[in-house]
């Protein structure tokens, strides 16, 4: 029977050999248990856009066939693995009963799903042309189908009347509905 004793035993080469293939085993056995390896098994996205468009401009149609919103960007970059697709400088218009009633523009924005929904970042404002109302912030994300849009970060509503500062914003734009979260601060002229 040939166990650990026996094998220190061994004063041939061959013994000190299986003692040191055996202990070398059971070390990287002992750190492959500990230290685990990690696969990635989401599928890789190509960072690689499969295309692109310089001045591109898109319009949607509501189901009367007049405007719903139509999107422009000076570039837009496709990617077909996540679908979506980058845009730089997008501005938005947002269309009711055939007349522009909003206009959203950011220095950029990522279109998800289609155009279900878009994430605008960096100098984000919206604009109502009738009245002059404006609302600045850093990040917007509009859902044109449904006429909503929000964000949790601070913004400024700027109007005839005067200024008002919070944080977060609900926008319900069929029902023209407006709601500050948080820290809601005016300033009225």
């Amino acid at each position: 029977m040939l166990n650990f004793r026996n094998i220190l035993a061994l004063k041939s080469g061959t013994g000190r050999w299986l003692l040191v293939t055996g202990l070398l085993i059971v070390v990287v056995w002992g750190w492959k248990s500990l230290h685990p390896t990690t696969s990635d098994t989401r599928p890789k996205i190509n960072e690689t856009p499969d295309s692109f468009f310089s001045k591109f401009k898109s319009v949607k149609m509501d189901e009367t066939g007049q405007i719903h919103y139509e999107l422009s960007a000076s570039m837009l970059y496709h990617y077909s693995g996540d679908k979506r697709a980058t845009l730089e400088l997008p501005m938005i218009r947002l269309f009711e009963s055939g007349e522009q009633v909003w206009r959203v523009r950011a220095n950029a924005g990522t279109v998800i799903n289609g155009g279900e929904k878009f994430e605008l970042q960096g100098d984000v404002e919206l604009f109502r042309e009738t009245d002059g109302f404006s609302l600045k912030t850093e990040t917007l994300t509009v859902w044109p189908n449904q006429s909503k849009a929000e964000t949790d970060k601070p913004v400024i509503l700027i109007s005839r009347l005067g200024e008002i500062k919070a944080v977060g914003m609900h926008a319900d734009f069929l029902n023209e509905r407006l709601t500050l979260l948080s820290q809601v601060r005016g300033r009225y002229e």
